[in-house]
């Protein structure tokens, strides 16, 4: 392949085997060079990620950064890696390499790999994407900056997955130079319900905000966003479920108020369903998938339906047609993934019990 491969590595915490989650990258992909985006405050890490690419010849950016969020520390990892190279490949630590990639010709805007959760299910996220300034990240979702634009994506040729847990794959924990490791110990520090400084502070900054006015609502909304971005789902679920039905901030101006309604509806049916109130959720995201949304936006809203499938006999005929003739235009538009595809088909059976 003659396209240039920049690893994009967002550290949010101190790495343990260090060396060993490295060395694993290089053996899966040539690369040109590397952006680190490393939050974790330790310098010996510092010095140990820059020592380890040294040795190997491996040119590239290292940088220190404040951790505010995936979204903002993401976004500003990419900001580093423009002009850079070809294709991205962002690991953040906490996801380990296990197979191999038949690259071949890079042709795609962004290529697809299977994860494998510890506890759950696989699905597809995207693992290399196009260093060509048309996508963003919000939160750990890859979005494009251009929703008028179609968007291509394939499923990466090849074996490779991606392992998303906390102990060491035993796939690569039968290597020969990993005998002596314990592989009782984790790979990456995972959330441990403690906030960073900023995190707190703004969490923090946005509930005495609203205890001093509390017809200021947004707040609350701000707030619970943090958490939500954070992982911290049902936490944020519950302080954004009362402000519901509540007068809207007064602060906001008449063409502001549809947006911060759509943005709290969205936020509510994203996490009503892991609190386990199904039809809180739904009923939000009805009201999100009433408004005249964006291609992005309307990928987002159309997906969550996969999670409220119980709920879906409560459509009316004509607007689960509606939802099918979005999809199909997504599909169309070269937007389809596995999700969408059991979207539509959840769709149909309802459609034809209706």
């Amino acid at each position: 392949m003659t396209e240039k491969l920049v690893l994009l590595l967002v550290l949010r915490t101190k790495l343990t085997h260090l060396d060993l989650y490295l060395q694993h990258i290089l053996d899966h992909f040539d690369l040109a060079t590397y952006v680190v985006s490393d939050s974790s405050g330790d310098q010996d890490q510092a010095a140990a990620i820059q020592g380890f690419f040294k040795e190997k010849g491996l040119p590239g950016h290292y940088h220190q950064d404040a951790w505010v969020s995936w979204t903002h520390n993401q976004n500003q990892a990419l900001a580093y890696a423009q002009g850079l190279g070809d294709y991205l490949i962002r690991l953040d630590g906490q996801r380990w390499l296990v197979g191999q990639a038949d690259l071949g010709e890079l042709t795609a805007d962004f290529y697809k790999v299977l994860v494998t959760d510890q506890d759950g299910p696989e699905y597809l996220e995207p693992l290399i994407f196009k260093n060509d300034g048309r996508f963003q990240w919000q939160g750990i979702v890859l979005q494009t900056t251009d929703a008028n634009k179609g968007i291509s994506w394939k499923k990466l040729a090849g074996d490779l997955k991606l392992y998303k847990q906390v102990e060491i794959p035993k796939e690569l924990a039968q290597r020969q130079d990993w005998e002596d490791l314990n592989l009782s110990s984790r790979p990456s520090e995972t959330r441990n319900h403690q906030h960073s400084a900023s995190e707190s502070d703004g969490v923090l900054a946005n509930l005495l905000a609203f205890d001093q006015s509390p017809d200021q609502i947004q707040h609350i909304y701000y707030a619970a966003h943090t958490l939500k971005e954070e992982g911290y789902w049902v936490l944020a679920y519950y302080l954004l479920k009362p402000i519901i039905g509540l007068p809207r901030p007064s602060q906001l101006a008449d063409g502001d108020q549809p947006v911060f309604d759509y943005l709290l509806d969205f936020d509510v049916a994203d996490l009503a369903y892991r609190a386990g109130n199904d039809q809180v959720g739904f009923d939000a995201l009805s009201r999100v998938l009433a408004r005249n949304l964006p291609d992005s936006i309307r990928y987002q809203a159309l997906v969550l339906l996969e999670n409220y499938q119980a709920l879906l006999k409560q459509l009316p005929g004509y607007l689960i047609k509606t939802y099918l003739s979005d999809l199909d235009e997504l599909i169309r538009k070269d937007q389809v993934d596995e999700r969408l595809v059991q979207v539509t088909q959840l769709l149909l059976a309802a459609y034809q019990k209706s």
